[in-house]
């Protein structure tokens, strides 16, 4: 309700209360001190009429043939203007004048007198017996206005200011005026309706100061036992002054003040000077009909104004235009209103105000409200709208900066806060809090700050709690066009929230829950694209990559992502009702998981880093993740990684790093032959330059290095290619990924273990060449030489020929094992090794060499340059092919050996040329070939220093577990002690 308004109704219905009239010729005899001379008497004449001069006073008052225009005796005293016909003096000290009527003249000529008819007389008591003979009249001490009173004023010139009461039978004394009838009072359109009168008068023995100060007009209180109806309009100063107050170009119909205000109870209804304050009780029913037909209204039980009094020449601003009025009594003006109910409901829909408490008090020179609940019920609060705010809580403290905005709130919690945080977008913003919520103007800005447990959701799925939140709104100027009555623009701009002792900040969004000690977040707003028309509608359908359709359309994701660190700071994007983040930093001690909501026990992977940016590059959910640590550290449910600095970019799929890190997995196949495991295996993979990983090839770069319980690799550059794409941006497969080639680079060395089962070391070897290549599927093995293979393996076993014997003889041959000793075997190639892990076949090609023979470490080479030993066996040859052959009857594979063009082997006793060299290990047959030009030759001694012999033939045939010997197309033979 507007402050000027309220304020010239109050005043307008204190002065024309009834009471005012009767006091100026009644009462004031009853309170002031007895003047020096009596009153001026006229006497009639004998034709009864008054003097032609007073006639001529009062024409304008009365109709020519009222009895006032008659024989009418006529006392004057100051302004007033007593008129009767008769008077009896009764034996009681009482005085009975009758009829009379009384007309107050103003104190200025622009305004209208006051009269007042009692048509069956008064009755004035004095302080002793009225003697007309000795000009004693006594003094007044009470008195009686008879039967039905009216008094009213014809109003001012230009039809303002008309004033009627009726009401009877009024008793007077010297401390009140009462009448226990119906009382009606009108003043222009306003009027009041109640009975039961009760007016309190100060006491004549207080000094002039006193009562100016805590009276109006000597009037202590004026009470309407019984108040039916009170309706109020503003005057036409009112007016007039709200008129000057403002414009057409600014002024809304819907704002205009000059609208009626009707107010009803089932109680009494006071005016109190003394105390400046005017109540109303019982069931208090306040409406105001605007223009635009909506009605603001105020519920209470109890309804109390406080009243200030103001200097007749202080005026208010909105009043500067109104005519100056000379006032014979202090202006009492509405200060603040105070309602109490269960709850008290001021709602106030063309002023975008609603509120509800225990107790409501509004000061309407500060435009301040003071709301609190019922302090016996621990569940109440107050209720408090405005526009876009609401607020409930405990106490509230509102100051309004005008009807577009607030300038200052305070509220005591519990309580809950609602809004808009853009408001042209709807997007809503509901906050809760345990302590205080405090809204603050500051320059361009408005400050929303929540304390202790205090709690904000964001849009329809956003919630952040804390100790402390803080939302920070810029203050936008008014667009063109834009009606006064609509709310100033805002924009949110910034939300800080802060922990507590045992509160941390903890953020909770669909796809992100948060925990830390700081949160900083700045807020961009962005516009929500206009919906198609009808047409466009018809001729157009939303396309596949339309982003708001991609957003509306988007399913709800169900990964969730838990997060702690020291501090949050983020940008969140605004579009509608919908809350999406642009960017999220998290600082210092970063901790984060993310899960399937679905399988929340099962994460897909962690987080550990020292800091952790997250920002949508397109506005389309295509992330990009950096993560910077000493190490940062995932860890998924297939494999673990450890670098400084990783970015993983969910929109390009590429996981990258450009610094040395480590990968650590639990595998069941070999990584470089995809065969499996008996166990699982923890594997390591480290590299000291970059990783690269589009969802498919995972490359590192850099002295990388793979190791597991019994294999490590090393080369500069490792790449592994899985048989599906991860898509970052999906959650978990169902299917896992599985490795389908693998590729190392750059001086690759490749070391194996073998143990047995008891977990005893039974084979060592290791593969040196520039590149290798495996893929799991095929099968098929590829190393670009040279290169070099060696092998150790526990025990060693040799064949012992027999004296030598004629072509086509037989000899037995026998295995023995020497205990305490290793097999030593080194392959190296010049070209390639090709091969099949399937197939269980493999090749040496290009310059092949091999060195094979006893050792009595693991440690322990043989060094195919210098002397052999006895057991040693030197082979080359351009080409080496090993294969798997059938099962036996033990379920173990055999070996079979083949070695192509221009075979040669050296042992401590022999050598062997030829074509080709072959050994069925299931047949236990070793043949040496020639060819159609050359024969094989097996050159032997017995014994080193005796003399060498040589066999020549097409082929030579040798069984291992019966020492025969059979030769094809040979010229000579003696292949005896061959040391075989």
């Amino acid at each position: 309700m507007k402050l000027a308004h309220l304020k010239r109704i109050g005043t307008s219905f204190l002065m024309v209360l009834f009471a005012y009239g009767v006091y100026l010729f009644l009462v004031v005899p009853l309170i002031e001190p007895r003047i020096a001379r009596g009153p001026k008497v006229h006497a009639g004449t004998s034709s009864g009429r008054a003097t032609d001069a007073f006639q001529n006073e009062i024409k304008d008052l009365f109709p020519q043939d009222a009895w006032e225009m008659g024989d009418a005796k006529v006392i004057r005293n100051g302004n007033a203007t007593l008129l009767f016909k008769d008077f009896e003096s009764q034996e009681d000290k009482t005085v009975r004048v009758f009829p009379c009527t009384a007309v107050i003249r103003p104190e200025t000529e622009d305004q209208a007198p006051l009269i007042l008819q009692a048509p069956e007389g008064a009755i004035v008591r004095l302080d002793r017996q009225l003697d007309l003979r000795s000009g004693q009249f006594g003094r007044p001490v009470g008195g009686r206005l008879l039967g039905k009173i009216r008094i009213y004023s014809p109003g001012r010139a230009d039809g303002t200011g008309r004033l009627l009461i009726e009401t009877s039978n009024v008793q007077i004394t010297t401390r009140r005026l009462w009448t226990a009838n119906e009382v009606t009072v009108q003043y222009d359109q306003s009027y009041a309706l109640g009975s039961d009168l009760i007016i309190q008068l100060m006491s004549a023995n207080q000094s002039k100061q006193e009562r100016e100060s805590q009276s109006w007009g000597g009037v202590r209180s004026i009470e309407l036992v019984k108040l039916h109806e009170l309706h109020l309009e503003p005057d036409a100063t009112s007016k007039r002054a709200e008129t000057a107050d403002s414009t057409e170009n600014t002024r809304s119909p819907d704002m205009a003040s000059d609208v009626p205000i009707k107010v009803t109870c089932n109680g009494p209804f006071k005016i109190d000077f003394y105390h400046k304050k005017v109540t109303f009780e019982d069931q208090v029913f306040l409406r105001r009909l605007n223009p635009d037909g909506v009605e603001d209204t105020l519920q209470c039980e109890r309804l109390q104004m406080n009243l200030i009094s103001r200097h007749n020449d202080e005026r208010l601003p909105s009043e500067a235009a109104a005519e100056p009025q000379k006032q014979s009594t202090p202006r009492l003006d509405p200060h603040r209103i105070m309602a109490e109910g269960q709850p008290a409901i001021l709602d106030s829909p063309a002023r975008f105000v609603h509120v509800s408490g225990h107790k409501l008090s509004y000061d309407l020179t500060q435009q301040t409200f003071n709301l609190s609940s019922n302090p016996q019920d621990a569940k109440d609060q107050v209720q408090f709208r405005f526009r876009t705010h609401q607020v409930s809580a405990r106490i509230l403290f509102v100051e309004l900066h005008d009807e577009r905005r607030l300038k200052r709130l305070q509220a005591q919690g519990p309580g809950v806060y609602r809004g808009l945080l853009n408001p042209k977008e709807k997007t809503p913003v509901q906050a809760s809090w345990l302590g205080v919520l405090a809204i603050n103007d500051r320059e361009k800005w408005q400050v929303l700050t929540m304390r202790d447990a205090a709690q904000v959701r964001l849009g329809n799925d956003g919630r952040i709690d804390a100790h402390q939140i803080q939302l920070w709104f810029e203050l936008l100027e008014s667009q063109p066009g834009q009606k006064r009555r609509d709310a100033l623009p805002v924009r949110p701009q910034r939300m800080i929230a802060t922990a507590g002792e045992q509160q941390p900040v903890k953020v909770f969004a669909p796809e992100l829950r948060a925990q830390t000690k700081k949160l900083d977040a700045l807020i961009e707003t962005v516009a929500v694209a206009q919906p198609a028309t009808s047409r466009d509608t018809v001729n157009r359908q939303p396309r596949a990559n339309n982003p708001i359709a991609r957003i509306q359309s988007r399913k709800p994701s169900k990964r969730v992502m838990d997060v702690t660190c020291d501090q949050v700071e983020m940008i969140l994007r605004l579009r509608g009702k919908e809350v999406a983040m642009k960017q999220i930093d998290l600082l210092g001690q970063t901790r984060l998981m993310q899960r399937n909501s679905d399988q929340p026990r099962e994460p897909i992977f962690g987080l550990a880093a020292d800091s952790v940016q997250i920002r949508d590059q397109d506005g389309r959910g295509s992330h990009v993740l950096v993560a910077v640590g000493q190490p940062a550290d995932i860890q998924t449910d297939a494999f673990r990684l450890q670098t400084a600095k990783l970015q993983l970019d969910r929109g390009s799929n590429i996981l990258w790093t450009d610094d040395a890190g480590r990968m650590s997995m639990q595998v069941d196949r070999d990584l470089m032959t995809g065969e499996p495991l008996p166990n699982l295996q923890s594997m390591s993979l480290d590299w000291r330059g970059t990783m690269r990983f589009d969802g498919e090839v995972a490359a590192f770069d850099g002295d990388v290095e793979v190791r597991t319980d019994q294999r490590r690799l090393r080369a500069r550059q490792l790449a592994v290619q899985l048989d599906q794409r991860i898509d970052f941006a999906k959650t978990k497969s169902e299917q896992k990924p599985q490795i389908q080639k693998v590729q190392a680079d750059g001086n690759v060395f490749v070391e194996n273990h073998e143990v047995d089962k008891r977990g005893e070391l039974i084979s060592v070897s290791y593969l040196r060449v520039p590149h290798v290549r495996y893929d799991h599927f095929t099968g098929d093995a590829f190393a670009q030489g040279p290169g070099r293979l060696v092998t150790h393996r526990a025990g060693f076993n040799q064949m012992q020929l027999p004296a030598p014997t004629q072509p086509g003889n037989s000899t037995e041959l026998r295995p023995k094992s020497e205990d305490g000793k290793i097999t030593f075997v080194q392959v190296d190639f010049q070209r390639q090794f090709v091969g099949n892990v399937q197939r269980r076949g493999a090749e040496f090609q290009g310059q092949v060499k091999v060195i094979y023979g006893p050792v009595m470490s693991w440690n322990e080479m043989i060094n195919p340059d210098q002397a052999l030993g006895e057991r040693d066996v030197l082979m080359s040859g351009d080409r080496l092919a090993f294969a798997e052959g059938p099962t036996n009857e033990l379920g173990q594979r055999s070996v079979n050996v083949s070695a192509y063009d221009n075979i040669y082997v050296e042992g401590k006793t022999f050598t062997a040329r030829g074509q080709r060299l072959s050994y069925e290990q299931a047949k236990k047959l070793l043949v040496l070939e020639g060819t159609a030009r050359a024969d094989a030759v097996l050159s032997h001694q017995a014994r080193v220093g005796l003399p060498r012999t040589e066999t020549v033939a097409r082929k030579i045939k040798f069984w291992t577990d019966t020492q025969r010997v059979e030769i094809q197309g040979g010229a000579s033979a003696d292949i005896s002690n061959l040391g075989l």
